[in-house]
Order: C-alpha cells, then sequence, then structure tokens
C-alpha cells in the first residue's frame, strides 16, 4: 500500500500560486515521460523470482553474506521510486533466510533467530538489518523518491514488530533499531556520469553519477548479482538536446530514435556480474524495431537472453503502453524462452504463460532480431539463404504515403503537376476504394513522383487487419495515396506484379509478418513498417522447372481472378450474388495459399502451424 500511494506521490510537486495557494501537479519530467507508473505486485515477484531466485536457491545467510575474498550478493534498482522492486527482493531474501535457518537449526544462529509472543520462530531486527544493508542497493534521481524507498525498507524491517518485541531485542542484542542506509539508497542519476560536462552547474542540473565512486565494493567486485527495476520511458524528443548527445557518445548501441528505458538496459548489462541476472519490464519495441539492432547485437552477443515474456496492454491501469518482462543474463546464453499474452487478456498472474523454447541460433545478424516465433523464424531463414528468394525491399522501390498536410491541394488539376490524390481511399485485399479525390501538388516532392505514377504498383496498408492479415491491393493508375498507404514498385520488370501481390497477400505472408514483428502487434493499432515490409522473401526463380513455372502462372491467374471478383463482392447488393461471389473468394484465397505454400517448399507440419491447427 505504501509503495502504492507514494508511487502516485513521486510523480506530483506542491507549489504555491501567486494567490498563495499549494498546487498540485505533475513533475516536468512526468508530464515529459507520460506519467509515472505502479508495477504491479504479481510482476515485481516475478522478475524478483527469476532473477534474484535463481541465484540464491540453496545457499545459506552466510554464503550470500560473503566473507573476505568473497562479496556478499547485491541487489540493485537503478531507478527504484517508492521501493516497490527493493522492498520485494528485500522480502525475498527475508523469507529465504528465515525458511533456511528454520531447516538448520544451530546455536551459532542464536543471534539471527528468536521466538516471539506466540512461540514463532522470527528473523531478529538485527538480522533483518544486516539483510538490509548487505544486500539492497538502489538509485533514484529524485530524492523524494530516495527518501521513500529508505523509509519504505526501514518499515518492512520493523514489520511484525512492536516495543515490547523491539526493547527485548535491543537489550538482548545490543541493537540500534535502526540502520543508516546511506550508503545503499543513493540519489543521482544513473545513466550520466561526471564526464557529462566540465561545467560544475551542469553536473549539478543533471545529478551526475559515478558507480565506481558510489558504489566502490560492488564494482571492485565486477558488479551487481541481479539489477531489477521498471525503468523510465522518456523519448528522444522529450530529452534535453546535451542529454541526447551524452547517450549517443556514451552509448554506441543507441540509434537516431530511442528511449531512456534501452539506456537504462546498456547500463544495467554495463553493471551486472557475467555470472548475474538483469530483469526488468520495458516497452516491446526493441525486440524487433530496426533502430535497435546494435542493442540486439550486444545483448545477443556480448549477454544473453533467457526469457521474454509479452504483456497484454492494459497490464499498468493509467498507462495504455505494451510492454515485456525480460531476464537477460551476464553472459551469452544457447537460448530463451517466451510466452506473448494475447493483446485483450486480463490477468493478475503470470502462473499460467506457456513458454516456448527459441534456440539462440535463430537468431540472425545483421539484424539479430529477437525471434517472437521459433516456427515463422525458420521458415524465413531457409527462404532468405536460398537464391531462389529475394527480399521484397530489392525487388522493388518503395516509400511511405505522403502526409496530407505537407501539400497543397485542390478540387482540381491546374497543370501537370498536380497529381490526383486518394483523400478518401484506402487499401484492402485485392481491392483499392477510392471514395473521393482530389489533387495534390507535386511540385515540391519531385523525387517522389515514381512511387505515383501511371504504373503496375501493389499498395500496402500501413494497418494490419482484425484478421492479423496484411491487405495489399494493385494499381495502375496515377495517384498520390496517404501516409496509411505504402505504394511498392517492382524494378525488375521480368517479374509480373500480380504475382508478387498474391504472395503478399497469401495467409503464409500474413503469418511470417505478424510473428516476426514486435509493431504488428504492438497494440490496438497494428501496425506495418517500411523496413520490416521490404525484408519480406519473395520467390523470383519460378521458371527452373516446368513445375515453377505453372505455379507461378496458375498464381498470376487466381490472382486476376480475385481482383475481378472483389470489387463486385463489395458492390454486390442482393444476398445471393453476395453468397456466391463470397464463396468464390474463399476457394480462390485457398488455393493461392497452396500454391504459396508449395513456392515455398512448406511440408505439412509446417501448413498446419501456418493455418493454426497445431
Amino acid at each position: 500500500i505504501l509503495g502504492t500511494v507514494y508511487e502516485r506521490f513521486l510523480g506530483k510537486v506542491i507549489r504555491l500560486t501567486a494567490e498563495h495557494r499549494a498546487k498540485v501537479e505533475e513533475k516536468p519530467e512526468v508530464r515529459k515521460a507520460g506519467g509515472v507508473y505502479y508495477t504491479p505486485a504479481y510482476i515485481v515477484n516475478y522478475i524478483v523470482q527469476n532473477t534474484v531466485g535463481k541465484q540464491i536457491v540453496g545457499k545459506s545467510p552466510a554464503d550470500l553474506a560473503g566473507s573476505k575474498t568473497k562479496p556478499p550478493f547485491r541487489v540493485l534498482d537503478m531507478a527504484c521510486g517508492s521501493g516497490s522492486f527493493l522492498l520485494g527482493a528485500y522480502q525475498f531474501l527475508l523469507d529465504h533466510c528465515l525458511k533456511w535457518y528454520l531447516a538448520n537449526p544451530a546455536k551459532k544462529h542464536a543471534n539471527a533467530v528468536y521466538q516471539n509472543a506466540k512461540g514463532d520462530t522470527c528473523l531478529s531486527i538485527g538480522e533483518r538489518k544486516r539483510i538490509l544493508t548487505s544486500h539492497i542497493f538502489g538509485v533514484d534521481i529524485d530524492r523524494q523518491a530516495v527518501e521513500t524507498t529508505k523509509l519504505s525498507l526501514l518499515l518492512k524491517a520493523l514489520e511484525g514488530e512492536n516495543d515490547t518485541s523491539l526493547s527485548k531485542q535491543m537489550t538482548l542484542f545490543h541493537e540500534r533499531a535502526l540502520p543508516n542506509l546511506s550508503d545503499n539508497i543513493k540519489c543521482g542519476n544513473s545513466l550520466i556520469a561526471s564526464d557529462f560536462s566540465m561545467l560544475p552547474e551542469d553536473l549539478v542540473r543533471v545529478h551526475a553519477f559515478d558507480w565506481p565512486a558510489q558504489f566502490p565494493d560492488a564494482m571492485k567486485a565486477g558488479g551487481f548479482d541481479a539489477i531489477i527495476g521498471n525503468p523510465p520511458y522518456i523519448p528522444i524528443e522529450a530529452m534535453e538536446e546535451k542529454e541526447r548527445l551524452y547517450y549517443q557518445r556514451s552509448y554506441s548501441q543507441v540509434a537516431r530514435k530511442f528511449d531512456t528505458s534501452i539506456v537504462f538496459i546498456l547500463r544495467a548489462l554495463h553493471l551486472v556480474k557475467r555470472s548475474g541476472f538483469v530483469g526488468y519490464i520495458s516497452s516491446i519495441t526493441w525486440e524487433t524495431g530496426e533502430n535497435y539492432s546494435f542493442l540486439r547485437k550486444h545483448m545477443f552477443t556480448e549477454h544473453g537472453v533467457c526469457e521474454v515474456l509479452n504483456l497484454p496492454f492494459d497490464t499498468f491501469k493509467d498507462a495504455y503502453v505494451d510492454t515485456g518482462i525480460y531476464i537477460l543474463y551476464g553472459q551469452p546464453t544457447n537460448s530463451y524462452r517466451i510466452y506473448r499474452y494475447p493483446k485483450k487478456t486480463k490477468i493478475t498472474s503470470l502462473a499460467d504463460a506457456k513458454f516456448i523454447d527459441v534456440d539462440a541460433s535463430l537468431i540472425t545478424a545483421p539484424d539479430y532480431r529477437l525471434v517472437l516465433n521459433p516456427s515463422a523464424q525458420t521458415i524465413l531463414i531457409r527462404a532468405s539463404q536460398s537464391p531462389r528468394f529475394k527480399y521484397l525491399g530489392e525487388i522493388t522501390k518503395s516509400t511511405q504515403g505522403l502526409a496530407a498536410n505537407r501539400f497543397e491541394r485542390s478540387d482540381s488539376a491546374q497543370s501537370d503537376e498536380w497529381y490526383p490524390f486518394g483523400e478518401d481511399a484506402q487499401a484492402y485485399r485485392y481491392d483499392l476504394v477510392v471514395k473521393a479525390r482530389t489533387f495534390a501538388f507535386m511540385h515540391d516532392y519531385q523525387s517522389l513522383k515514381q512511387f505515383y505514377e501511371a504504373e503496375s504498383k501493389i499498395l500496402i496498408r500501413r494497418i494490419i487487419n482484425r484478421q492479423d492479415r496484411l491487405d495489399a491491393c494493385y494499381c495502375d493508375k496515377k495517384m498520390v495515396f496517404k501516409k496509411d498507404i505504402n505504394p511498392f514498385v517492382l524494378t525488375n520488370v521480368a517479374l509480373n506484379p500480380k504475382f508478387v501481390l498474391g504472395v503478399i497477400n497469401s495467409r503464409l505472408l500474413s503469418y511470417l509478418y505478424v510473428n516476426t514483428s514486435a509493431i504488428a502487434t504492438k497494440d490496438d493499432f497494428r501496425q506495418t513498417t517500411l523496413a520490416e515490409f521490404r525484408h519480406l522473401p519473395i520467390p523470383i526463380s519460378y521458371h527452373d522447372s516446368l513445375a515453377d513455372k505453372a505455379r507461378h502462372d496458375k498464381l498470376v491467374g487466381v490472382v486476376e481472378k480475385m481482383l475481378a471478383m472483389k470489387p463486385k463482392l463489395r458492390k454486390a447488393t442482393s444476398e445471393s450474388e453476395k453468397a456466391a461471389l463470397q464463396n468464390a473468394v474463399t476457394t480462390t484465397d485457398a488455393e493461392i495459399d497452396r500454391l504459396v505454400y508449395k513456392l515455398y517448399g512448406l511440408t505439412e507440419e509446417e501448413i498446419k502451424v501456418v493455418e493454426g491447427e497445431k
């Protein structure tokens, strides 16, 4: 309860107005970041269990405490906020140590446990303090957060005690009631060191924080054993320029577009021991996004991934954000396990997650994209490595549609520089629907005219439909499209655009796209990106055999049939006409799928997986 109250409090600041009234408002940095969000307890516990828990199983309190030659077990939260993650870790350690003492009673443990008035064996206040000061560490840029975390941890240390029990223990063990946590929980900027600037005022402003100076023992020991938390997601647009440039200079794995959660991941990987674990909750965008390939390369080649758990998009009650839980390791791993919750699932526990194992060998250069579905990735790799396939980006030129507010529009064409514009147009599967048309002045967009001329092109809708299918259609008319339609113009004249259209609209290509892109299932606005489209493998060697040639010609024929039927189905008025055309469309669609399966060499087992039968 304390954590919840203070997490919300930390996002506020109280100021006096000109009328000398107190006003509570969001802190500027919170407004930029989009809010401070309290992490549900079941997520905190899960992360603690899979980082701290994995490392201390079977170990005694003495093992965890270390010795002259062995450092103690240390847990860190670099953006501790109200301390919810550190409280979870502290409670886990308390429970573990008490359980060990109960299982291993001995006189030498007399100072560690005592019998309370009810006759229960409890950890002494001295032991609770020792566990806290030896194992729990945190940093936050907000001094209020630091003080709140300290208070929360001290209250946890006193939990279950009363005046009588405390007086008895202090007399018996000569103990001071509460420890000093100034060496454990510190105020500073976890991401920015004093190399940020030569000016002292700059260092003060950003709360520069040098890890070797602030936590010398931990850094000399090779880092922390477990790093946990929910780092803030401050986008690059909200960063001050000096800070953005510092991140790009100091963290070589960040690209042109990133947020602070990525920098926190990189800092955590630097601070964790080679034998340690990092557990955090963050945005899923880095999993496959093109801007994060250097991060992923670093993560998979220098460190390791143990577990990925993509959460529903209402995990945080106050924020509509797609997040995942990530358990990383200090050195490379041979495999990891993954589970992706359906986006609209309601959960209060993670016990029902049905993980699948992913071999790390499926992670391929140069993108090092996280494998979300090993079956889809296996098909992609097989096609990508075959000379019979080329990436869509290798056989086409493409661009994003134009934002309507970027150019001048008119109801009529005043010269050849005015192109028809799909004012109200949308690309559906095999059907381009234009409800309203105006004209766009293209004089200032000479380089983009090539995508909108009257020549054969494939239009792919930016949004994935509710059936998790890509929507693509054929167009050979001059027309400019809005941002939600991406035009692809074939650069290889030997290729038939209707053949490529049939491949893109097949069930297989939708399956491959949706199951290899984190953005494709990112939220209720299921998007595609040009970069990911361009990496779809398309069969091009269809003249190597009579069978391939026959499949190519057959696919072109059924696609032409589909292009004729879909507009008629849309315009049909009688129920009998709709039923007949829908039947033909369904049958033709299935025929296209069968031909594409053959072109990609799918096995019967793989076809069952693609069609959801297995």
